[in-house]
């Protein structure tokens, strides 16, 4: 076998070198989806479940924006412009379908025989002015600790999104509407501290950190496994090209994934440092027989 592969070294390289630059290009188009639910099946019964319950009622994925100013609203107005105009931009994050805080809960004035229903925030703030008379609105049970915090200087914008439809591109998009928002949001209020959490930045935070330790442990890797290598080879020549070897190797894994169209999620993103030690490890005990 081995003296077959020698004596069609030439063909053996260019098939070698022609299937790399193809997972090359393969790999390049390879999909990352950060969604938590891409571990359910579609069959799933739990996941018919959730999408049933959603369908019915609304989707409990959410984003969450906390507004921190540094007074309360009776002191500093224009946090309650703040809240307003992160309540407006909200809606304009992909794949939102409702947005809550103070500025759309409803409050009910009962006059006469009539109901009157107004929103919580202009209630208490009109013409740039808030009344601290009407505090007590906003520290109703439906809104303290949800929307705003007791000392009424932190205000939440509670965004739902949907995340029925299976498309790895969903949780970035949204991200990247987040992260204009809050940039934008910084810019127009200086003064003002926003934060962020909620499913969505959960499931991005957490491919993120993956990528990351992915990135991190890969240049250790190979400088670890190259020094042993070299230990137990003896020489630059043959640590070189198991080296290389493994990277090929991570590269045509990786375009073959994207060939069957797979993705690569939270728990397979480091596949790649994965297939780099086995293949290493494996073809230096290959190698050491063969020399």
């Amino acid at each position: 076998m081995i003296d077959r592969v020698l004596a069609n070294r030439a063909l053996v390289l260019i098939t070698f070198f022609l299937i790399l630059v193809l997972s090359l290009v393969a790999a390049s188009r390879l999909q990352i989806d950060p969604n938590n639910r891409v571990f359910f099946g579609e069959g799933h019964p739990h996941f018919r479940m959730l999408q049933d319950l959603e369908a019915q009622f609304s989707s409990s994925t959410s984003l969450v924006f906390l507004i921190r100013g540094e007074d309360d609203i009776f002191r500093e107005p224009d946090l309650a412009d703040a809240v307003t105009w992160l309540e407006e931009r909200a809606w304009s994050i992909d794949r939102v379908t409702s947005v809550d805080s103070v500025v759309r809960h409803p409050y009910l004035i009962a006059s006469d025989n009539d109901v009157i229903v107004v929103d919580t925030l202009s209630y208490v703030c009109t013409d740039g002015k808030c009344d601290i008379d009407k505090a007590a609105v906003m520290r109703r049970p439906t809104v303290t600790n949800r929307l705003a915090n007791p000392e009424l200087d932190s205000f939440s914008v509670i965004a739902k999104v949907d995340l029925q439809e299976r498309d790895p591109e969903i949780v970035q998009s949204i991200m990247g509407d987040v992260r204009q928002v809050v940039d934008d949001f910084r810019e127009q209020f200086p003064s003002k501290t926003i934060y962020l959490t909620g499913g969505v930045p959960m499931m991005d935070a957490f491919f993120t950190a993956a990528q990351k330790d992915s990135a991190r442990l890969l240049p250790i890797v190979v400088v670890v496994l190259g020094l042993g290598l070299y230990v137990f080879l003896g020489g630059l020549i043959p640590t070189a090209f198991l080296i290389m070897l493994g990277l090929s190797a991570v590269i045509v894994a990786m375009g073959a994934a994207s060939a069957v169209g797979l993705v690569i999620n939270t728990a397979t993103a480091t596949a790649p440092l994965i297939v780099f030690t086995l293949v290493v490890a494996a073809a230096m005990h290959v190698f050491l027989h063969i020399v």
